[in-house]
């Protein structure tokens, strides 16, 4: 038989994560751009503004703009430029997302591990 929900450490541990992610995190949807290289990624660059398109994605991967060959950070900004344009909190707000499943993803891979450390019993 299953644990309920607020019993389970798995789920538990999830929410924590949820709220501490959106607790420190939520006020950037009110950031604008940085002038520190914001302009070189996405407001002043002629491939990653316009959003997606075949010559846009064709550069990303072969460019080593702002010094850094990273197709797959180009292709994200790409994205958000054509989901958002340059709403910059939604740009703020995506990157968010990525803590969190970074955290999820990390915590997922680590929670046996920790529960054995902290004596914490898991279902098996």
């Amino acid at each position: 038989m299953d644990k309920p929900l607020h019993k389970n450490p798995t789920f538990l541990i999830s929410i924590f994560l949820v709220v501490a992610v959106l607790a420190v995190y939520w006020p950037v949807h009110n950031y604008e751009f940085l002038k520190y290289d914001d302009d070189k990624y996405v407001t002043d660059n002629r491939y990653v503004k316009p959003g997606l398109s075949w010559q846009s994605v064709r550069w990303a991967f072969t460019t080593g703009h702002a010094s850094n060959w990273h197709p797959l950070t180009w292709l994200s900004h790409m994205l958000d430029c054509e989901l958002f344009y340059l709403e910059a909190g939604a740009h703020h707000l995506t990157n968010v997302l990525f803590q969190y499943r970074e955290s999820a993803a990390k915590t997922q891979k680590s929670f046996p591990k920790t529960c054995a450390a902290l004596s914490v019993p898991t279902s098996a």
